[in-house]
């Protein structure tokens, strides 16, 4: 399984070769990143893969997985990353993921901020049901069993 920085880096360098392939940008800063993932993972687990090692957890301003904010706090500068590394890019191609993933950032890539953001956190989203459970509970982590139902409804044609 991959570390969630490890693929937020594939995603953020696969969306660099497809804004040159497809002439256009996506302007992907910290909480688009943290969107884009949620949501590119959402739709693996509609399609049965599981790639990512942590859940990702409910906070009051989103989907976040914490690894990648305090990563993107420490290194705001996408530009650095020039290329996918292969490791990665073999173990998405092992489980037929990287389709789905560019089909995914093409779809996102020119969304805006705000619209992620209103999707990820809309009405009985797993954000949604995880942040209410995280109220009683006081556990805030996103079950991917209800990711994989939400984005079913959206990853699959």
């Amino acid at each position: 399984m991959l570390d969630s920085i490890d693929f937020a880096k594939y995603l953020l360098c696969r969306a660099k070769e497809l804004e040159q392939q497809h002439n256009v940008q996506y302007r992907i800063g910290p909480a688009k990143l943290n969107n884009i993932l949620y949501i590119c993972e959402g739709i693996l687990l509609a399609y049965g893969i599981n790639i990512i090692k942590e859940n990702v957890q409910a906070w009051d301003g989103g989907p976040i997985y914490p690894k990648v904010h305090k990563w993107v706090s420490e290194h705001q500068d996408f530009s650095a990353l020039s290329s996918c590394s292969d490791e990665i890019k073999e173990y998405l191609e092992k489980y037929k993921a990287i389709p789905l993933i560019d089909r995914s950032l093409i779809a996102l890539g020119t969304r805006t901020e705000e619209e992620l953001t209103a999707w990820t956190r809309g009405k009985s989203s797993p954000w949604e049901q995880a942040l209410q459970k995280s109220y009683r509970t006081g556990n805030n982590l996103i079950d991917k069993h209800d990711m994989a139902r939400y984005f079913s409804k959206f990853g699959k044609r």
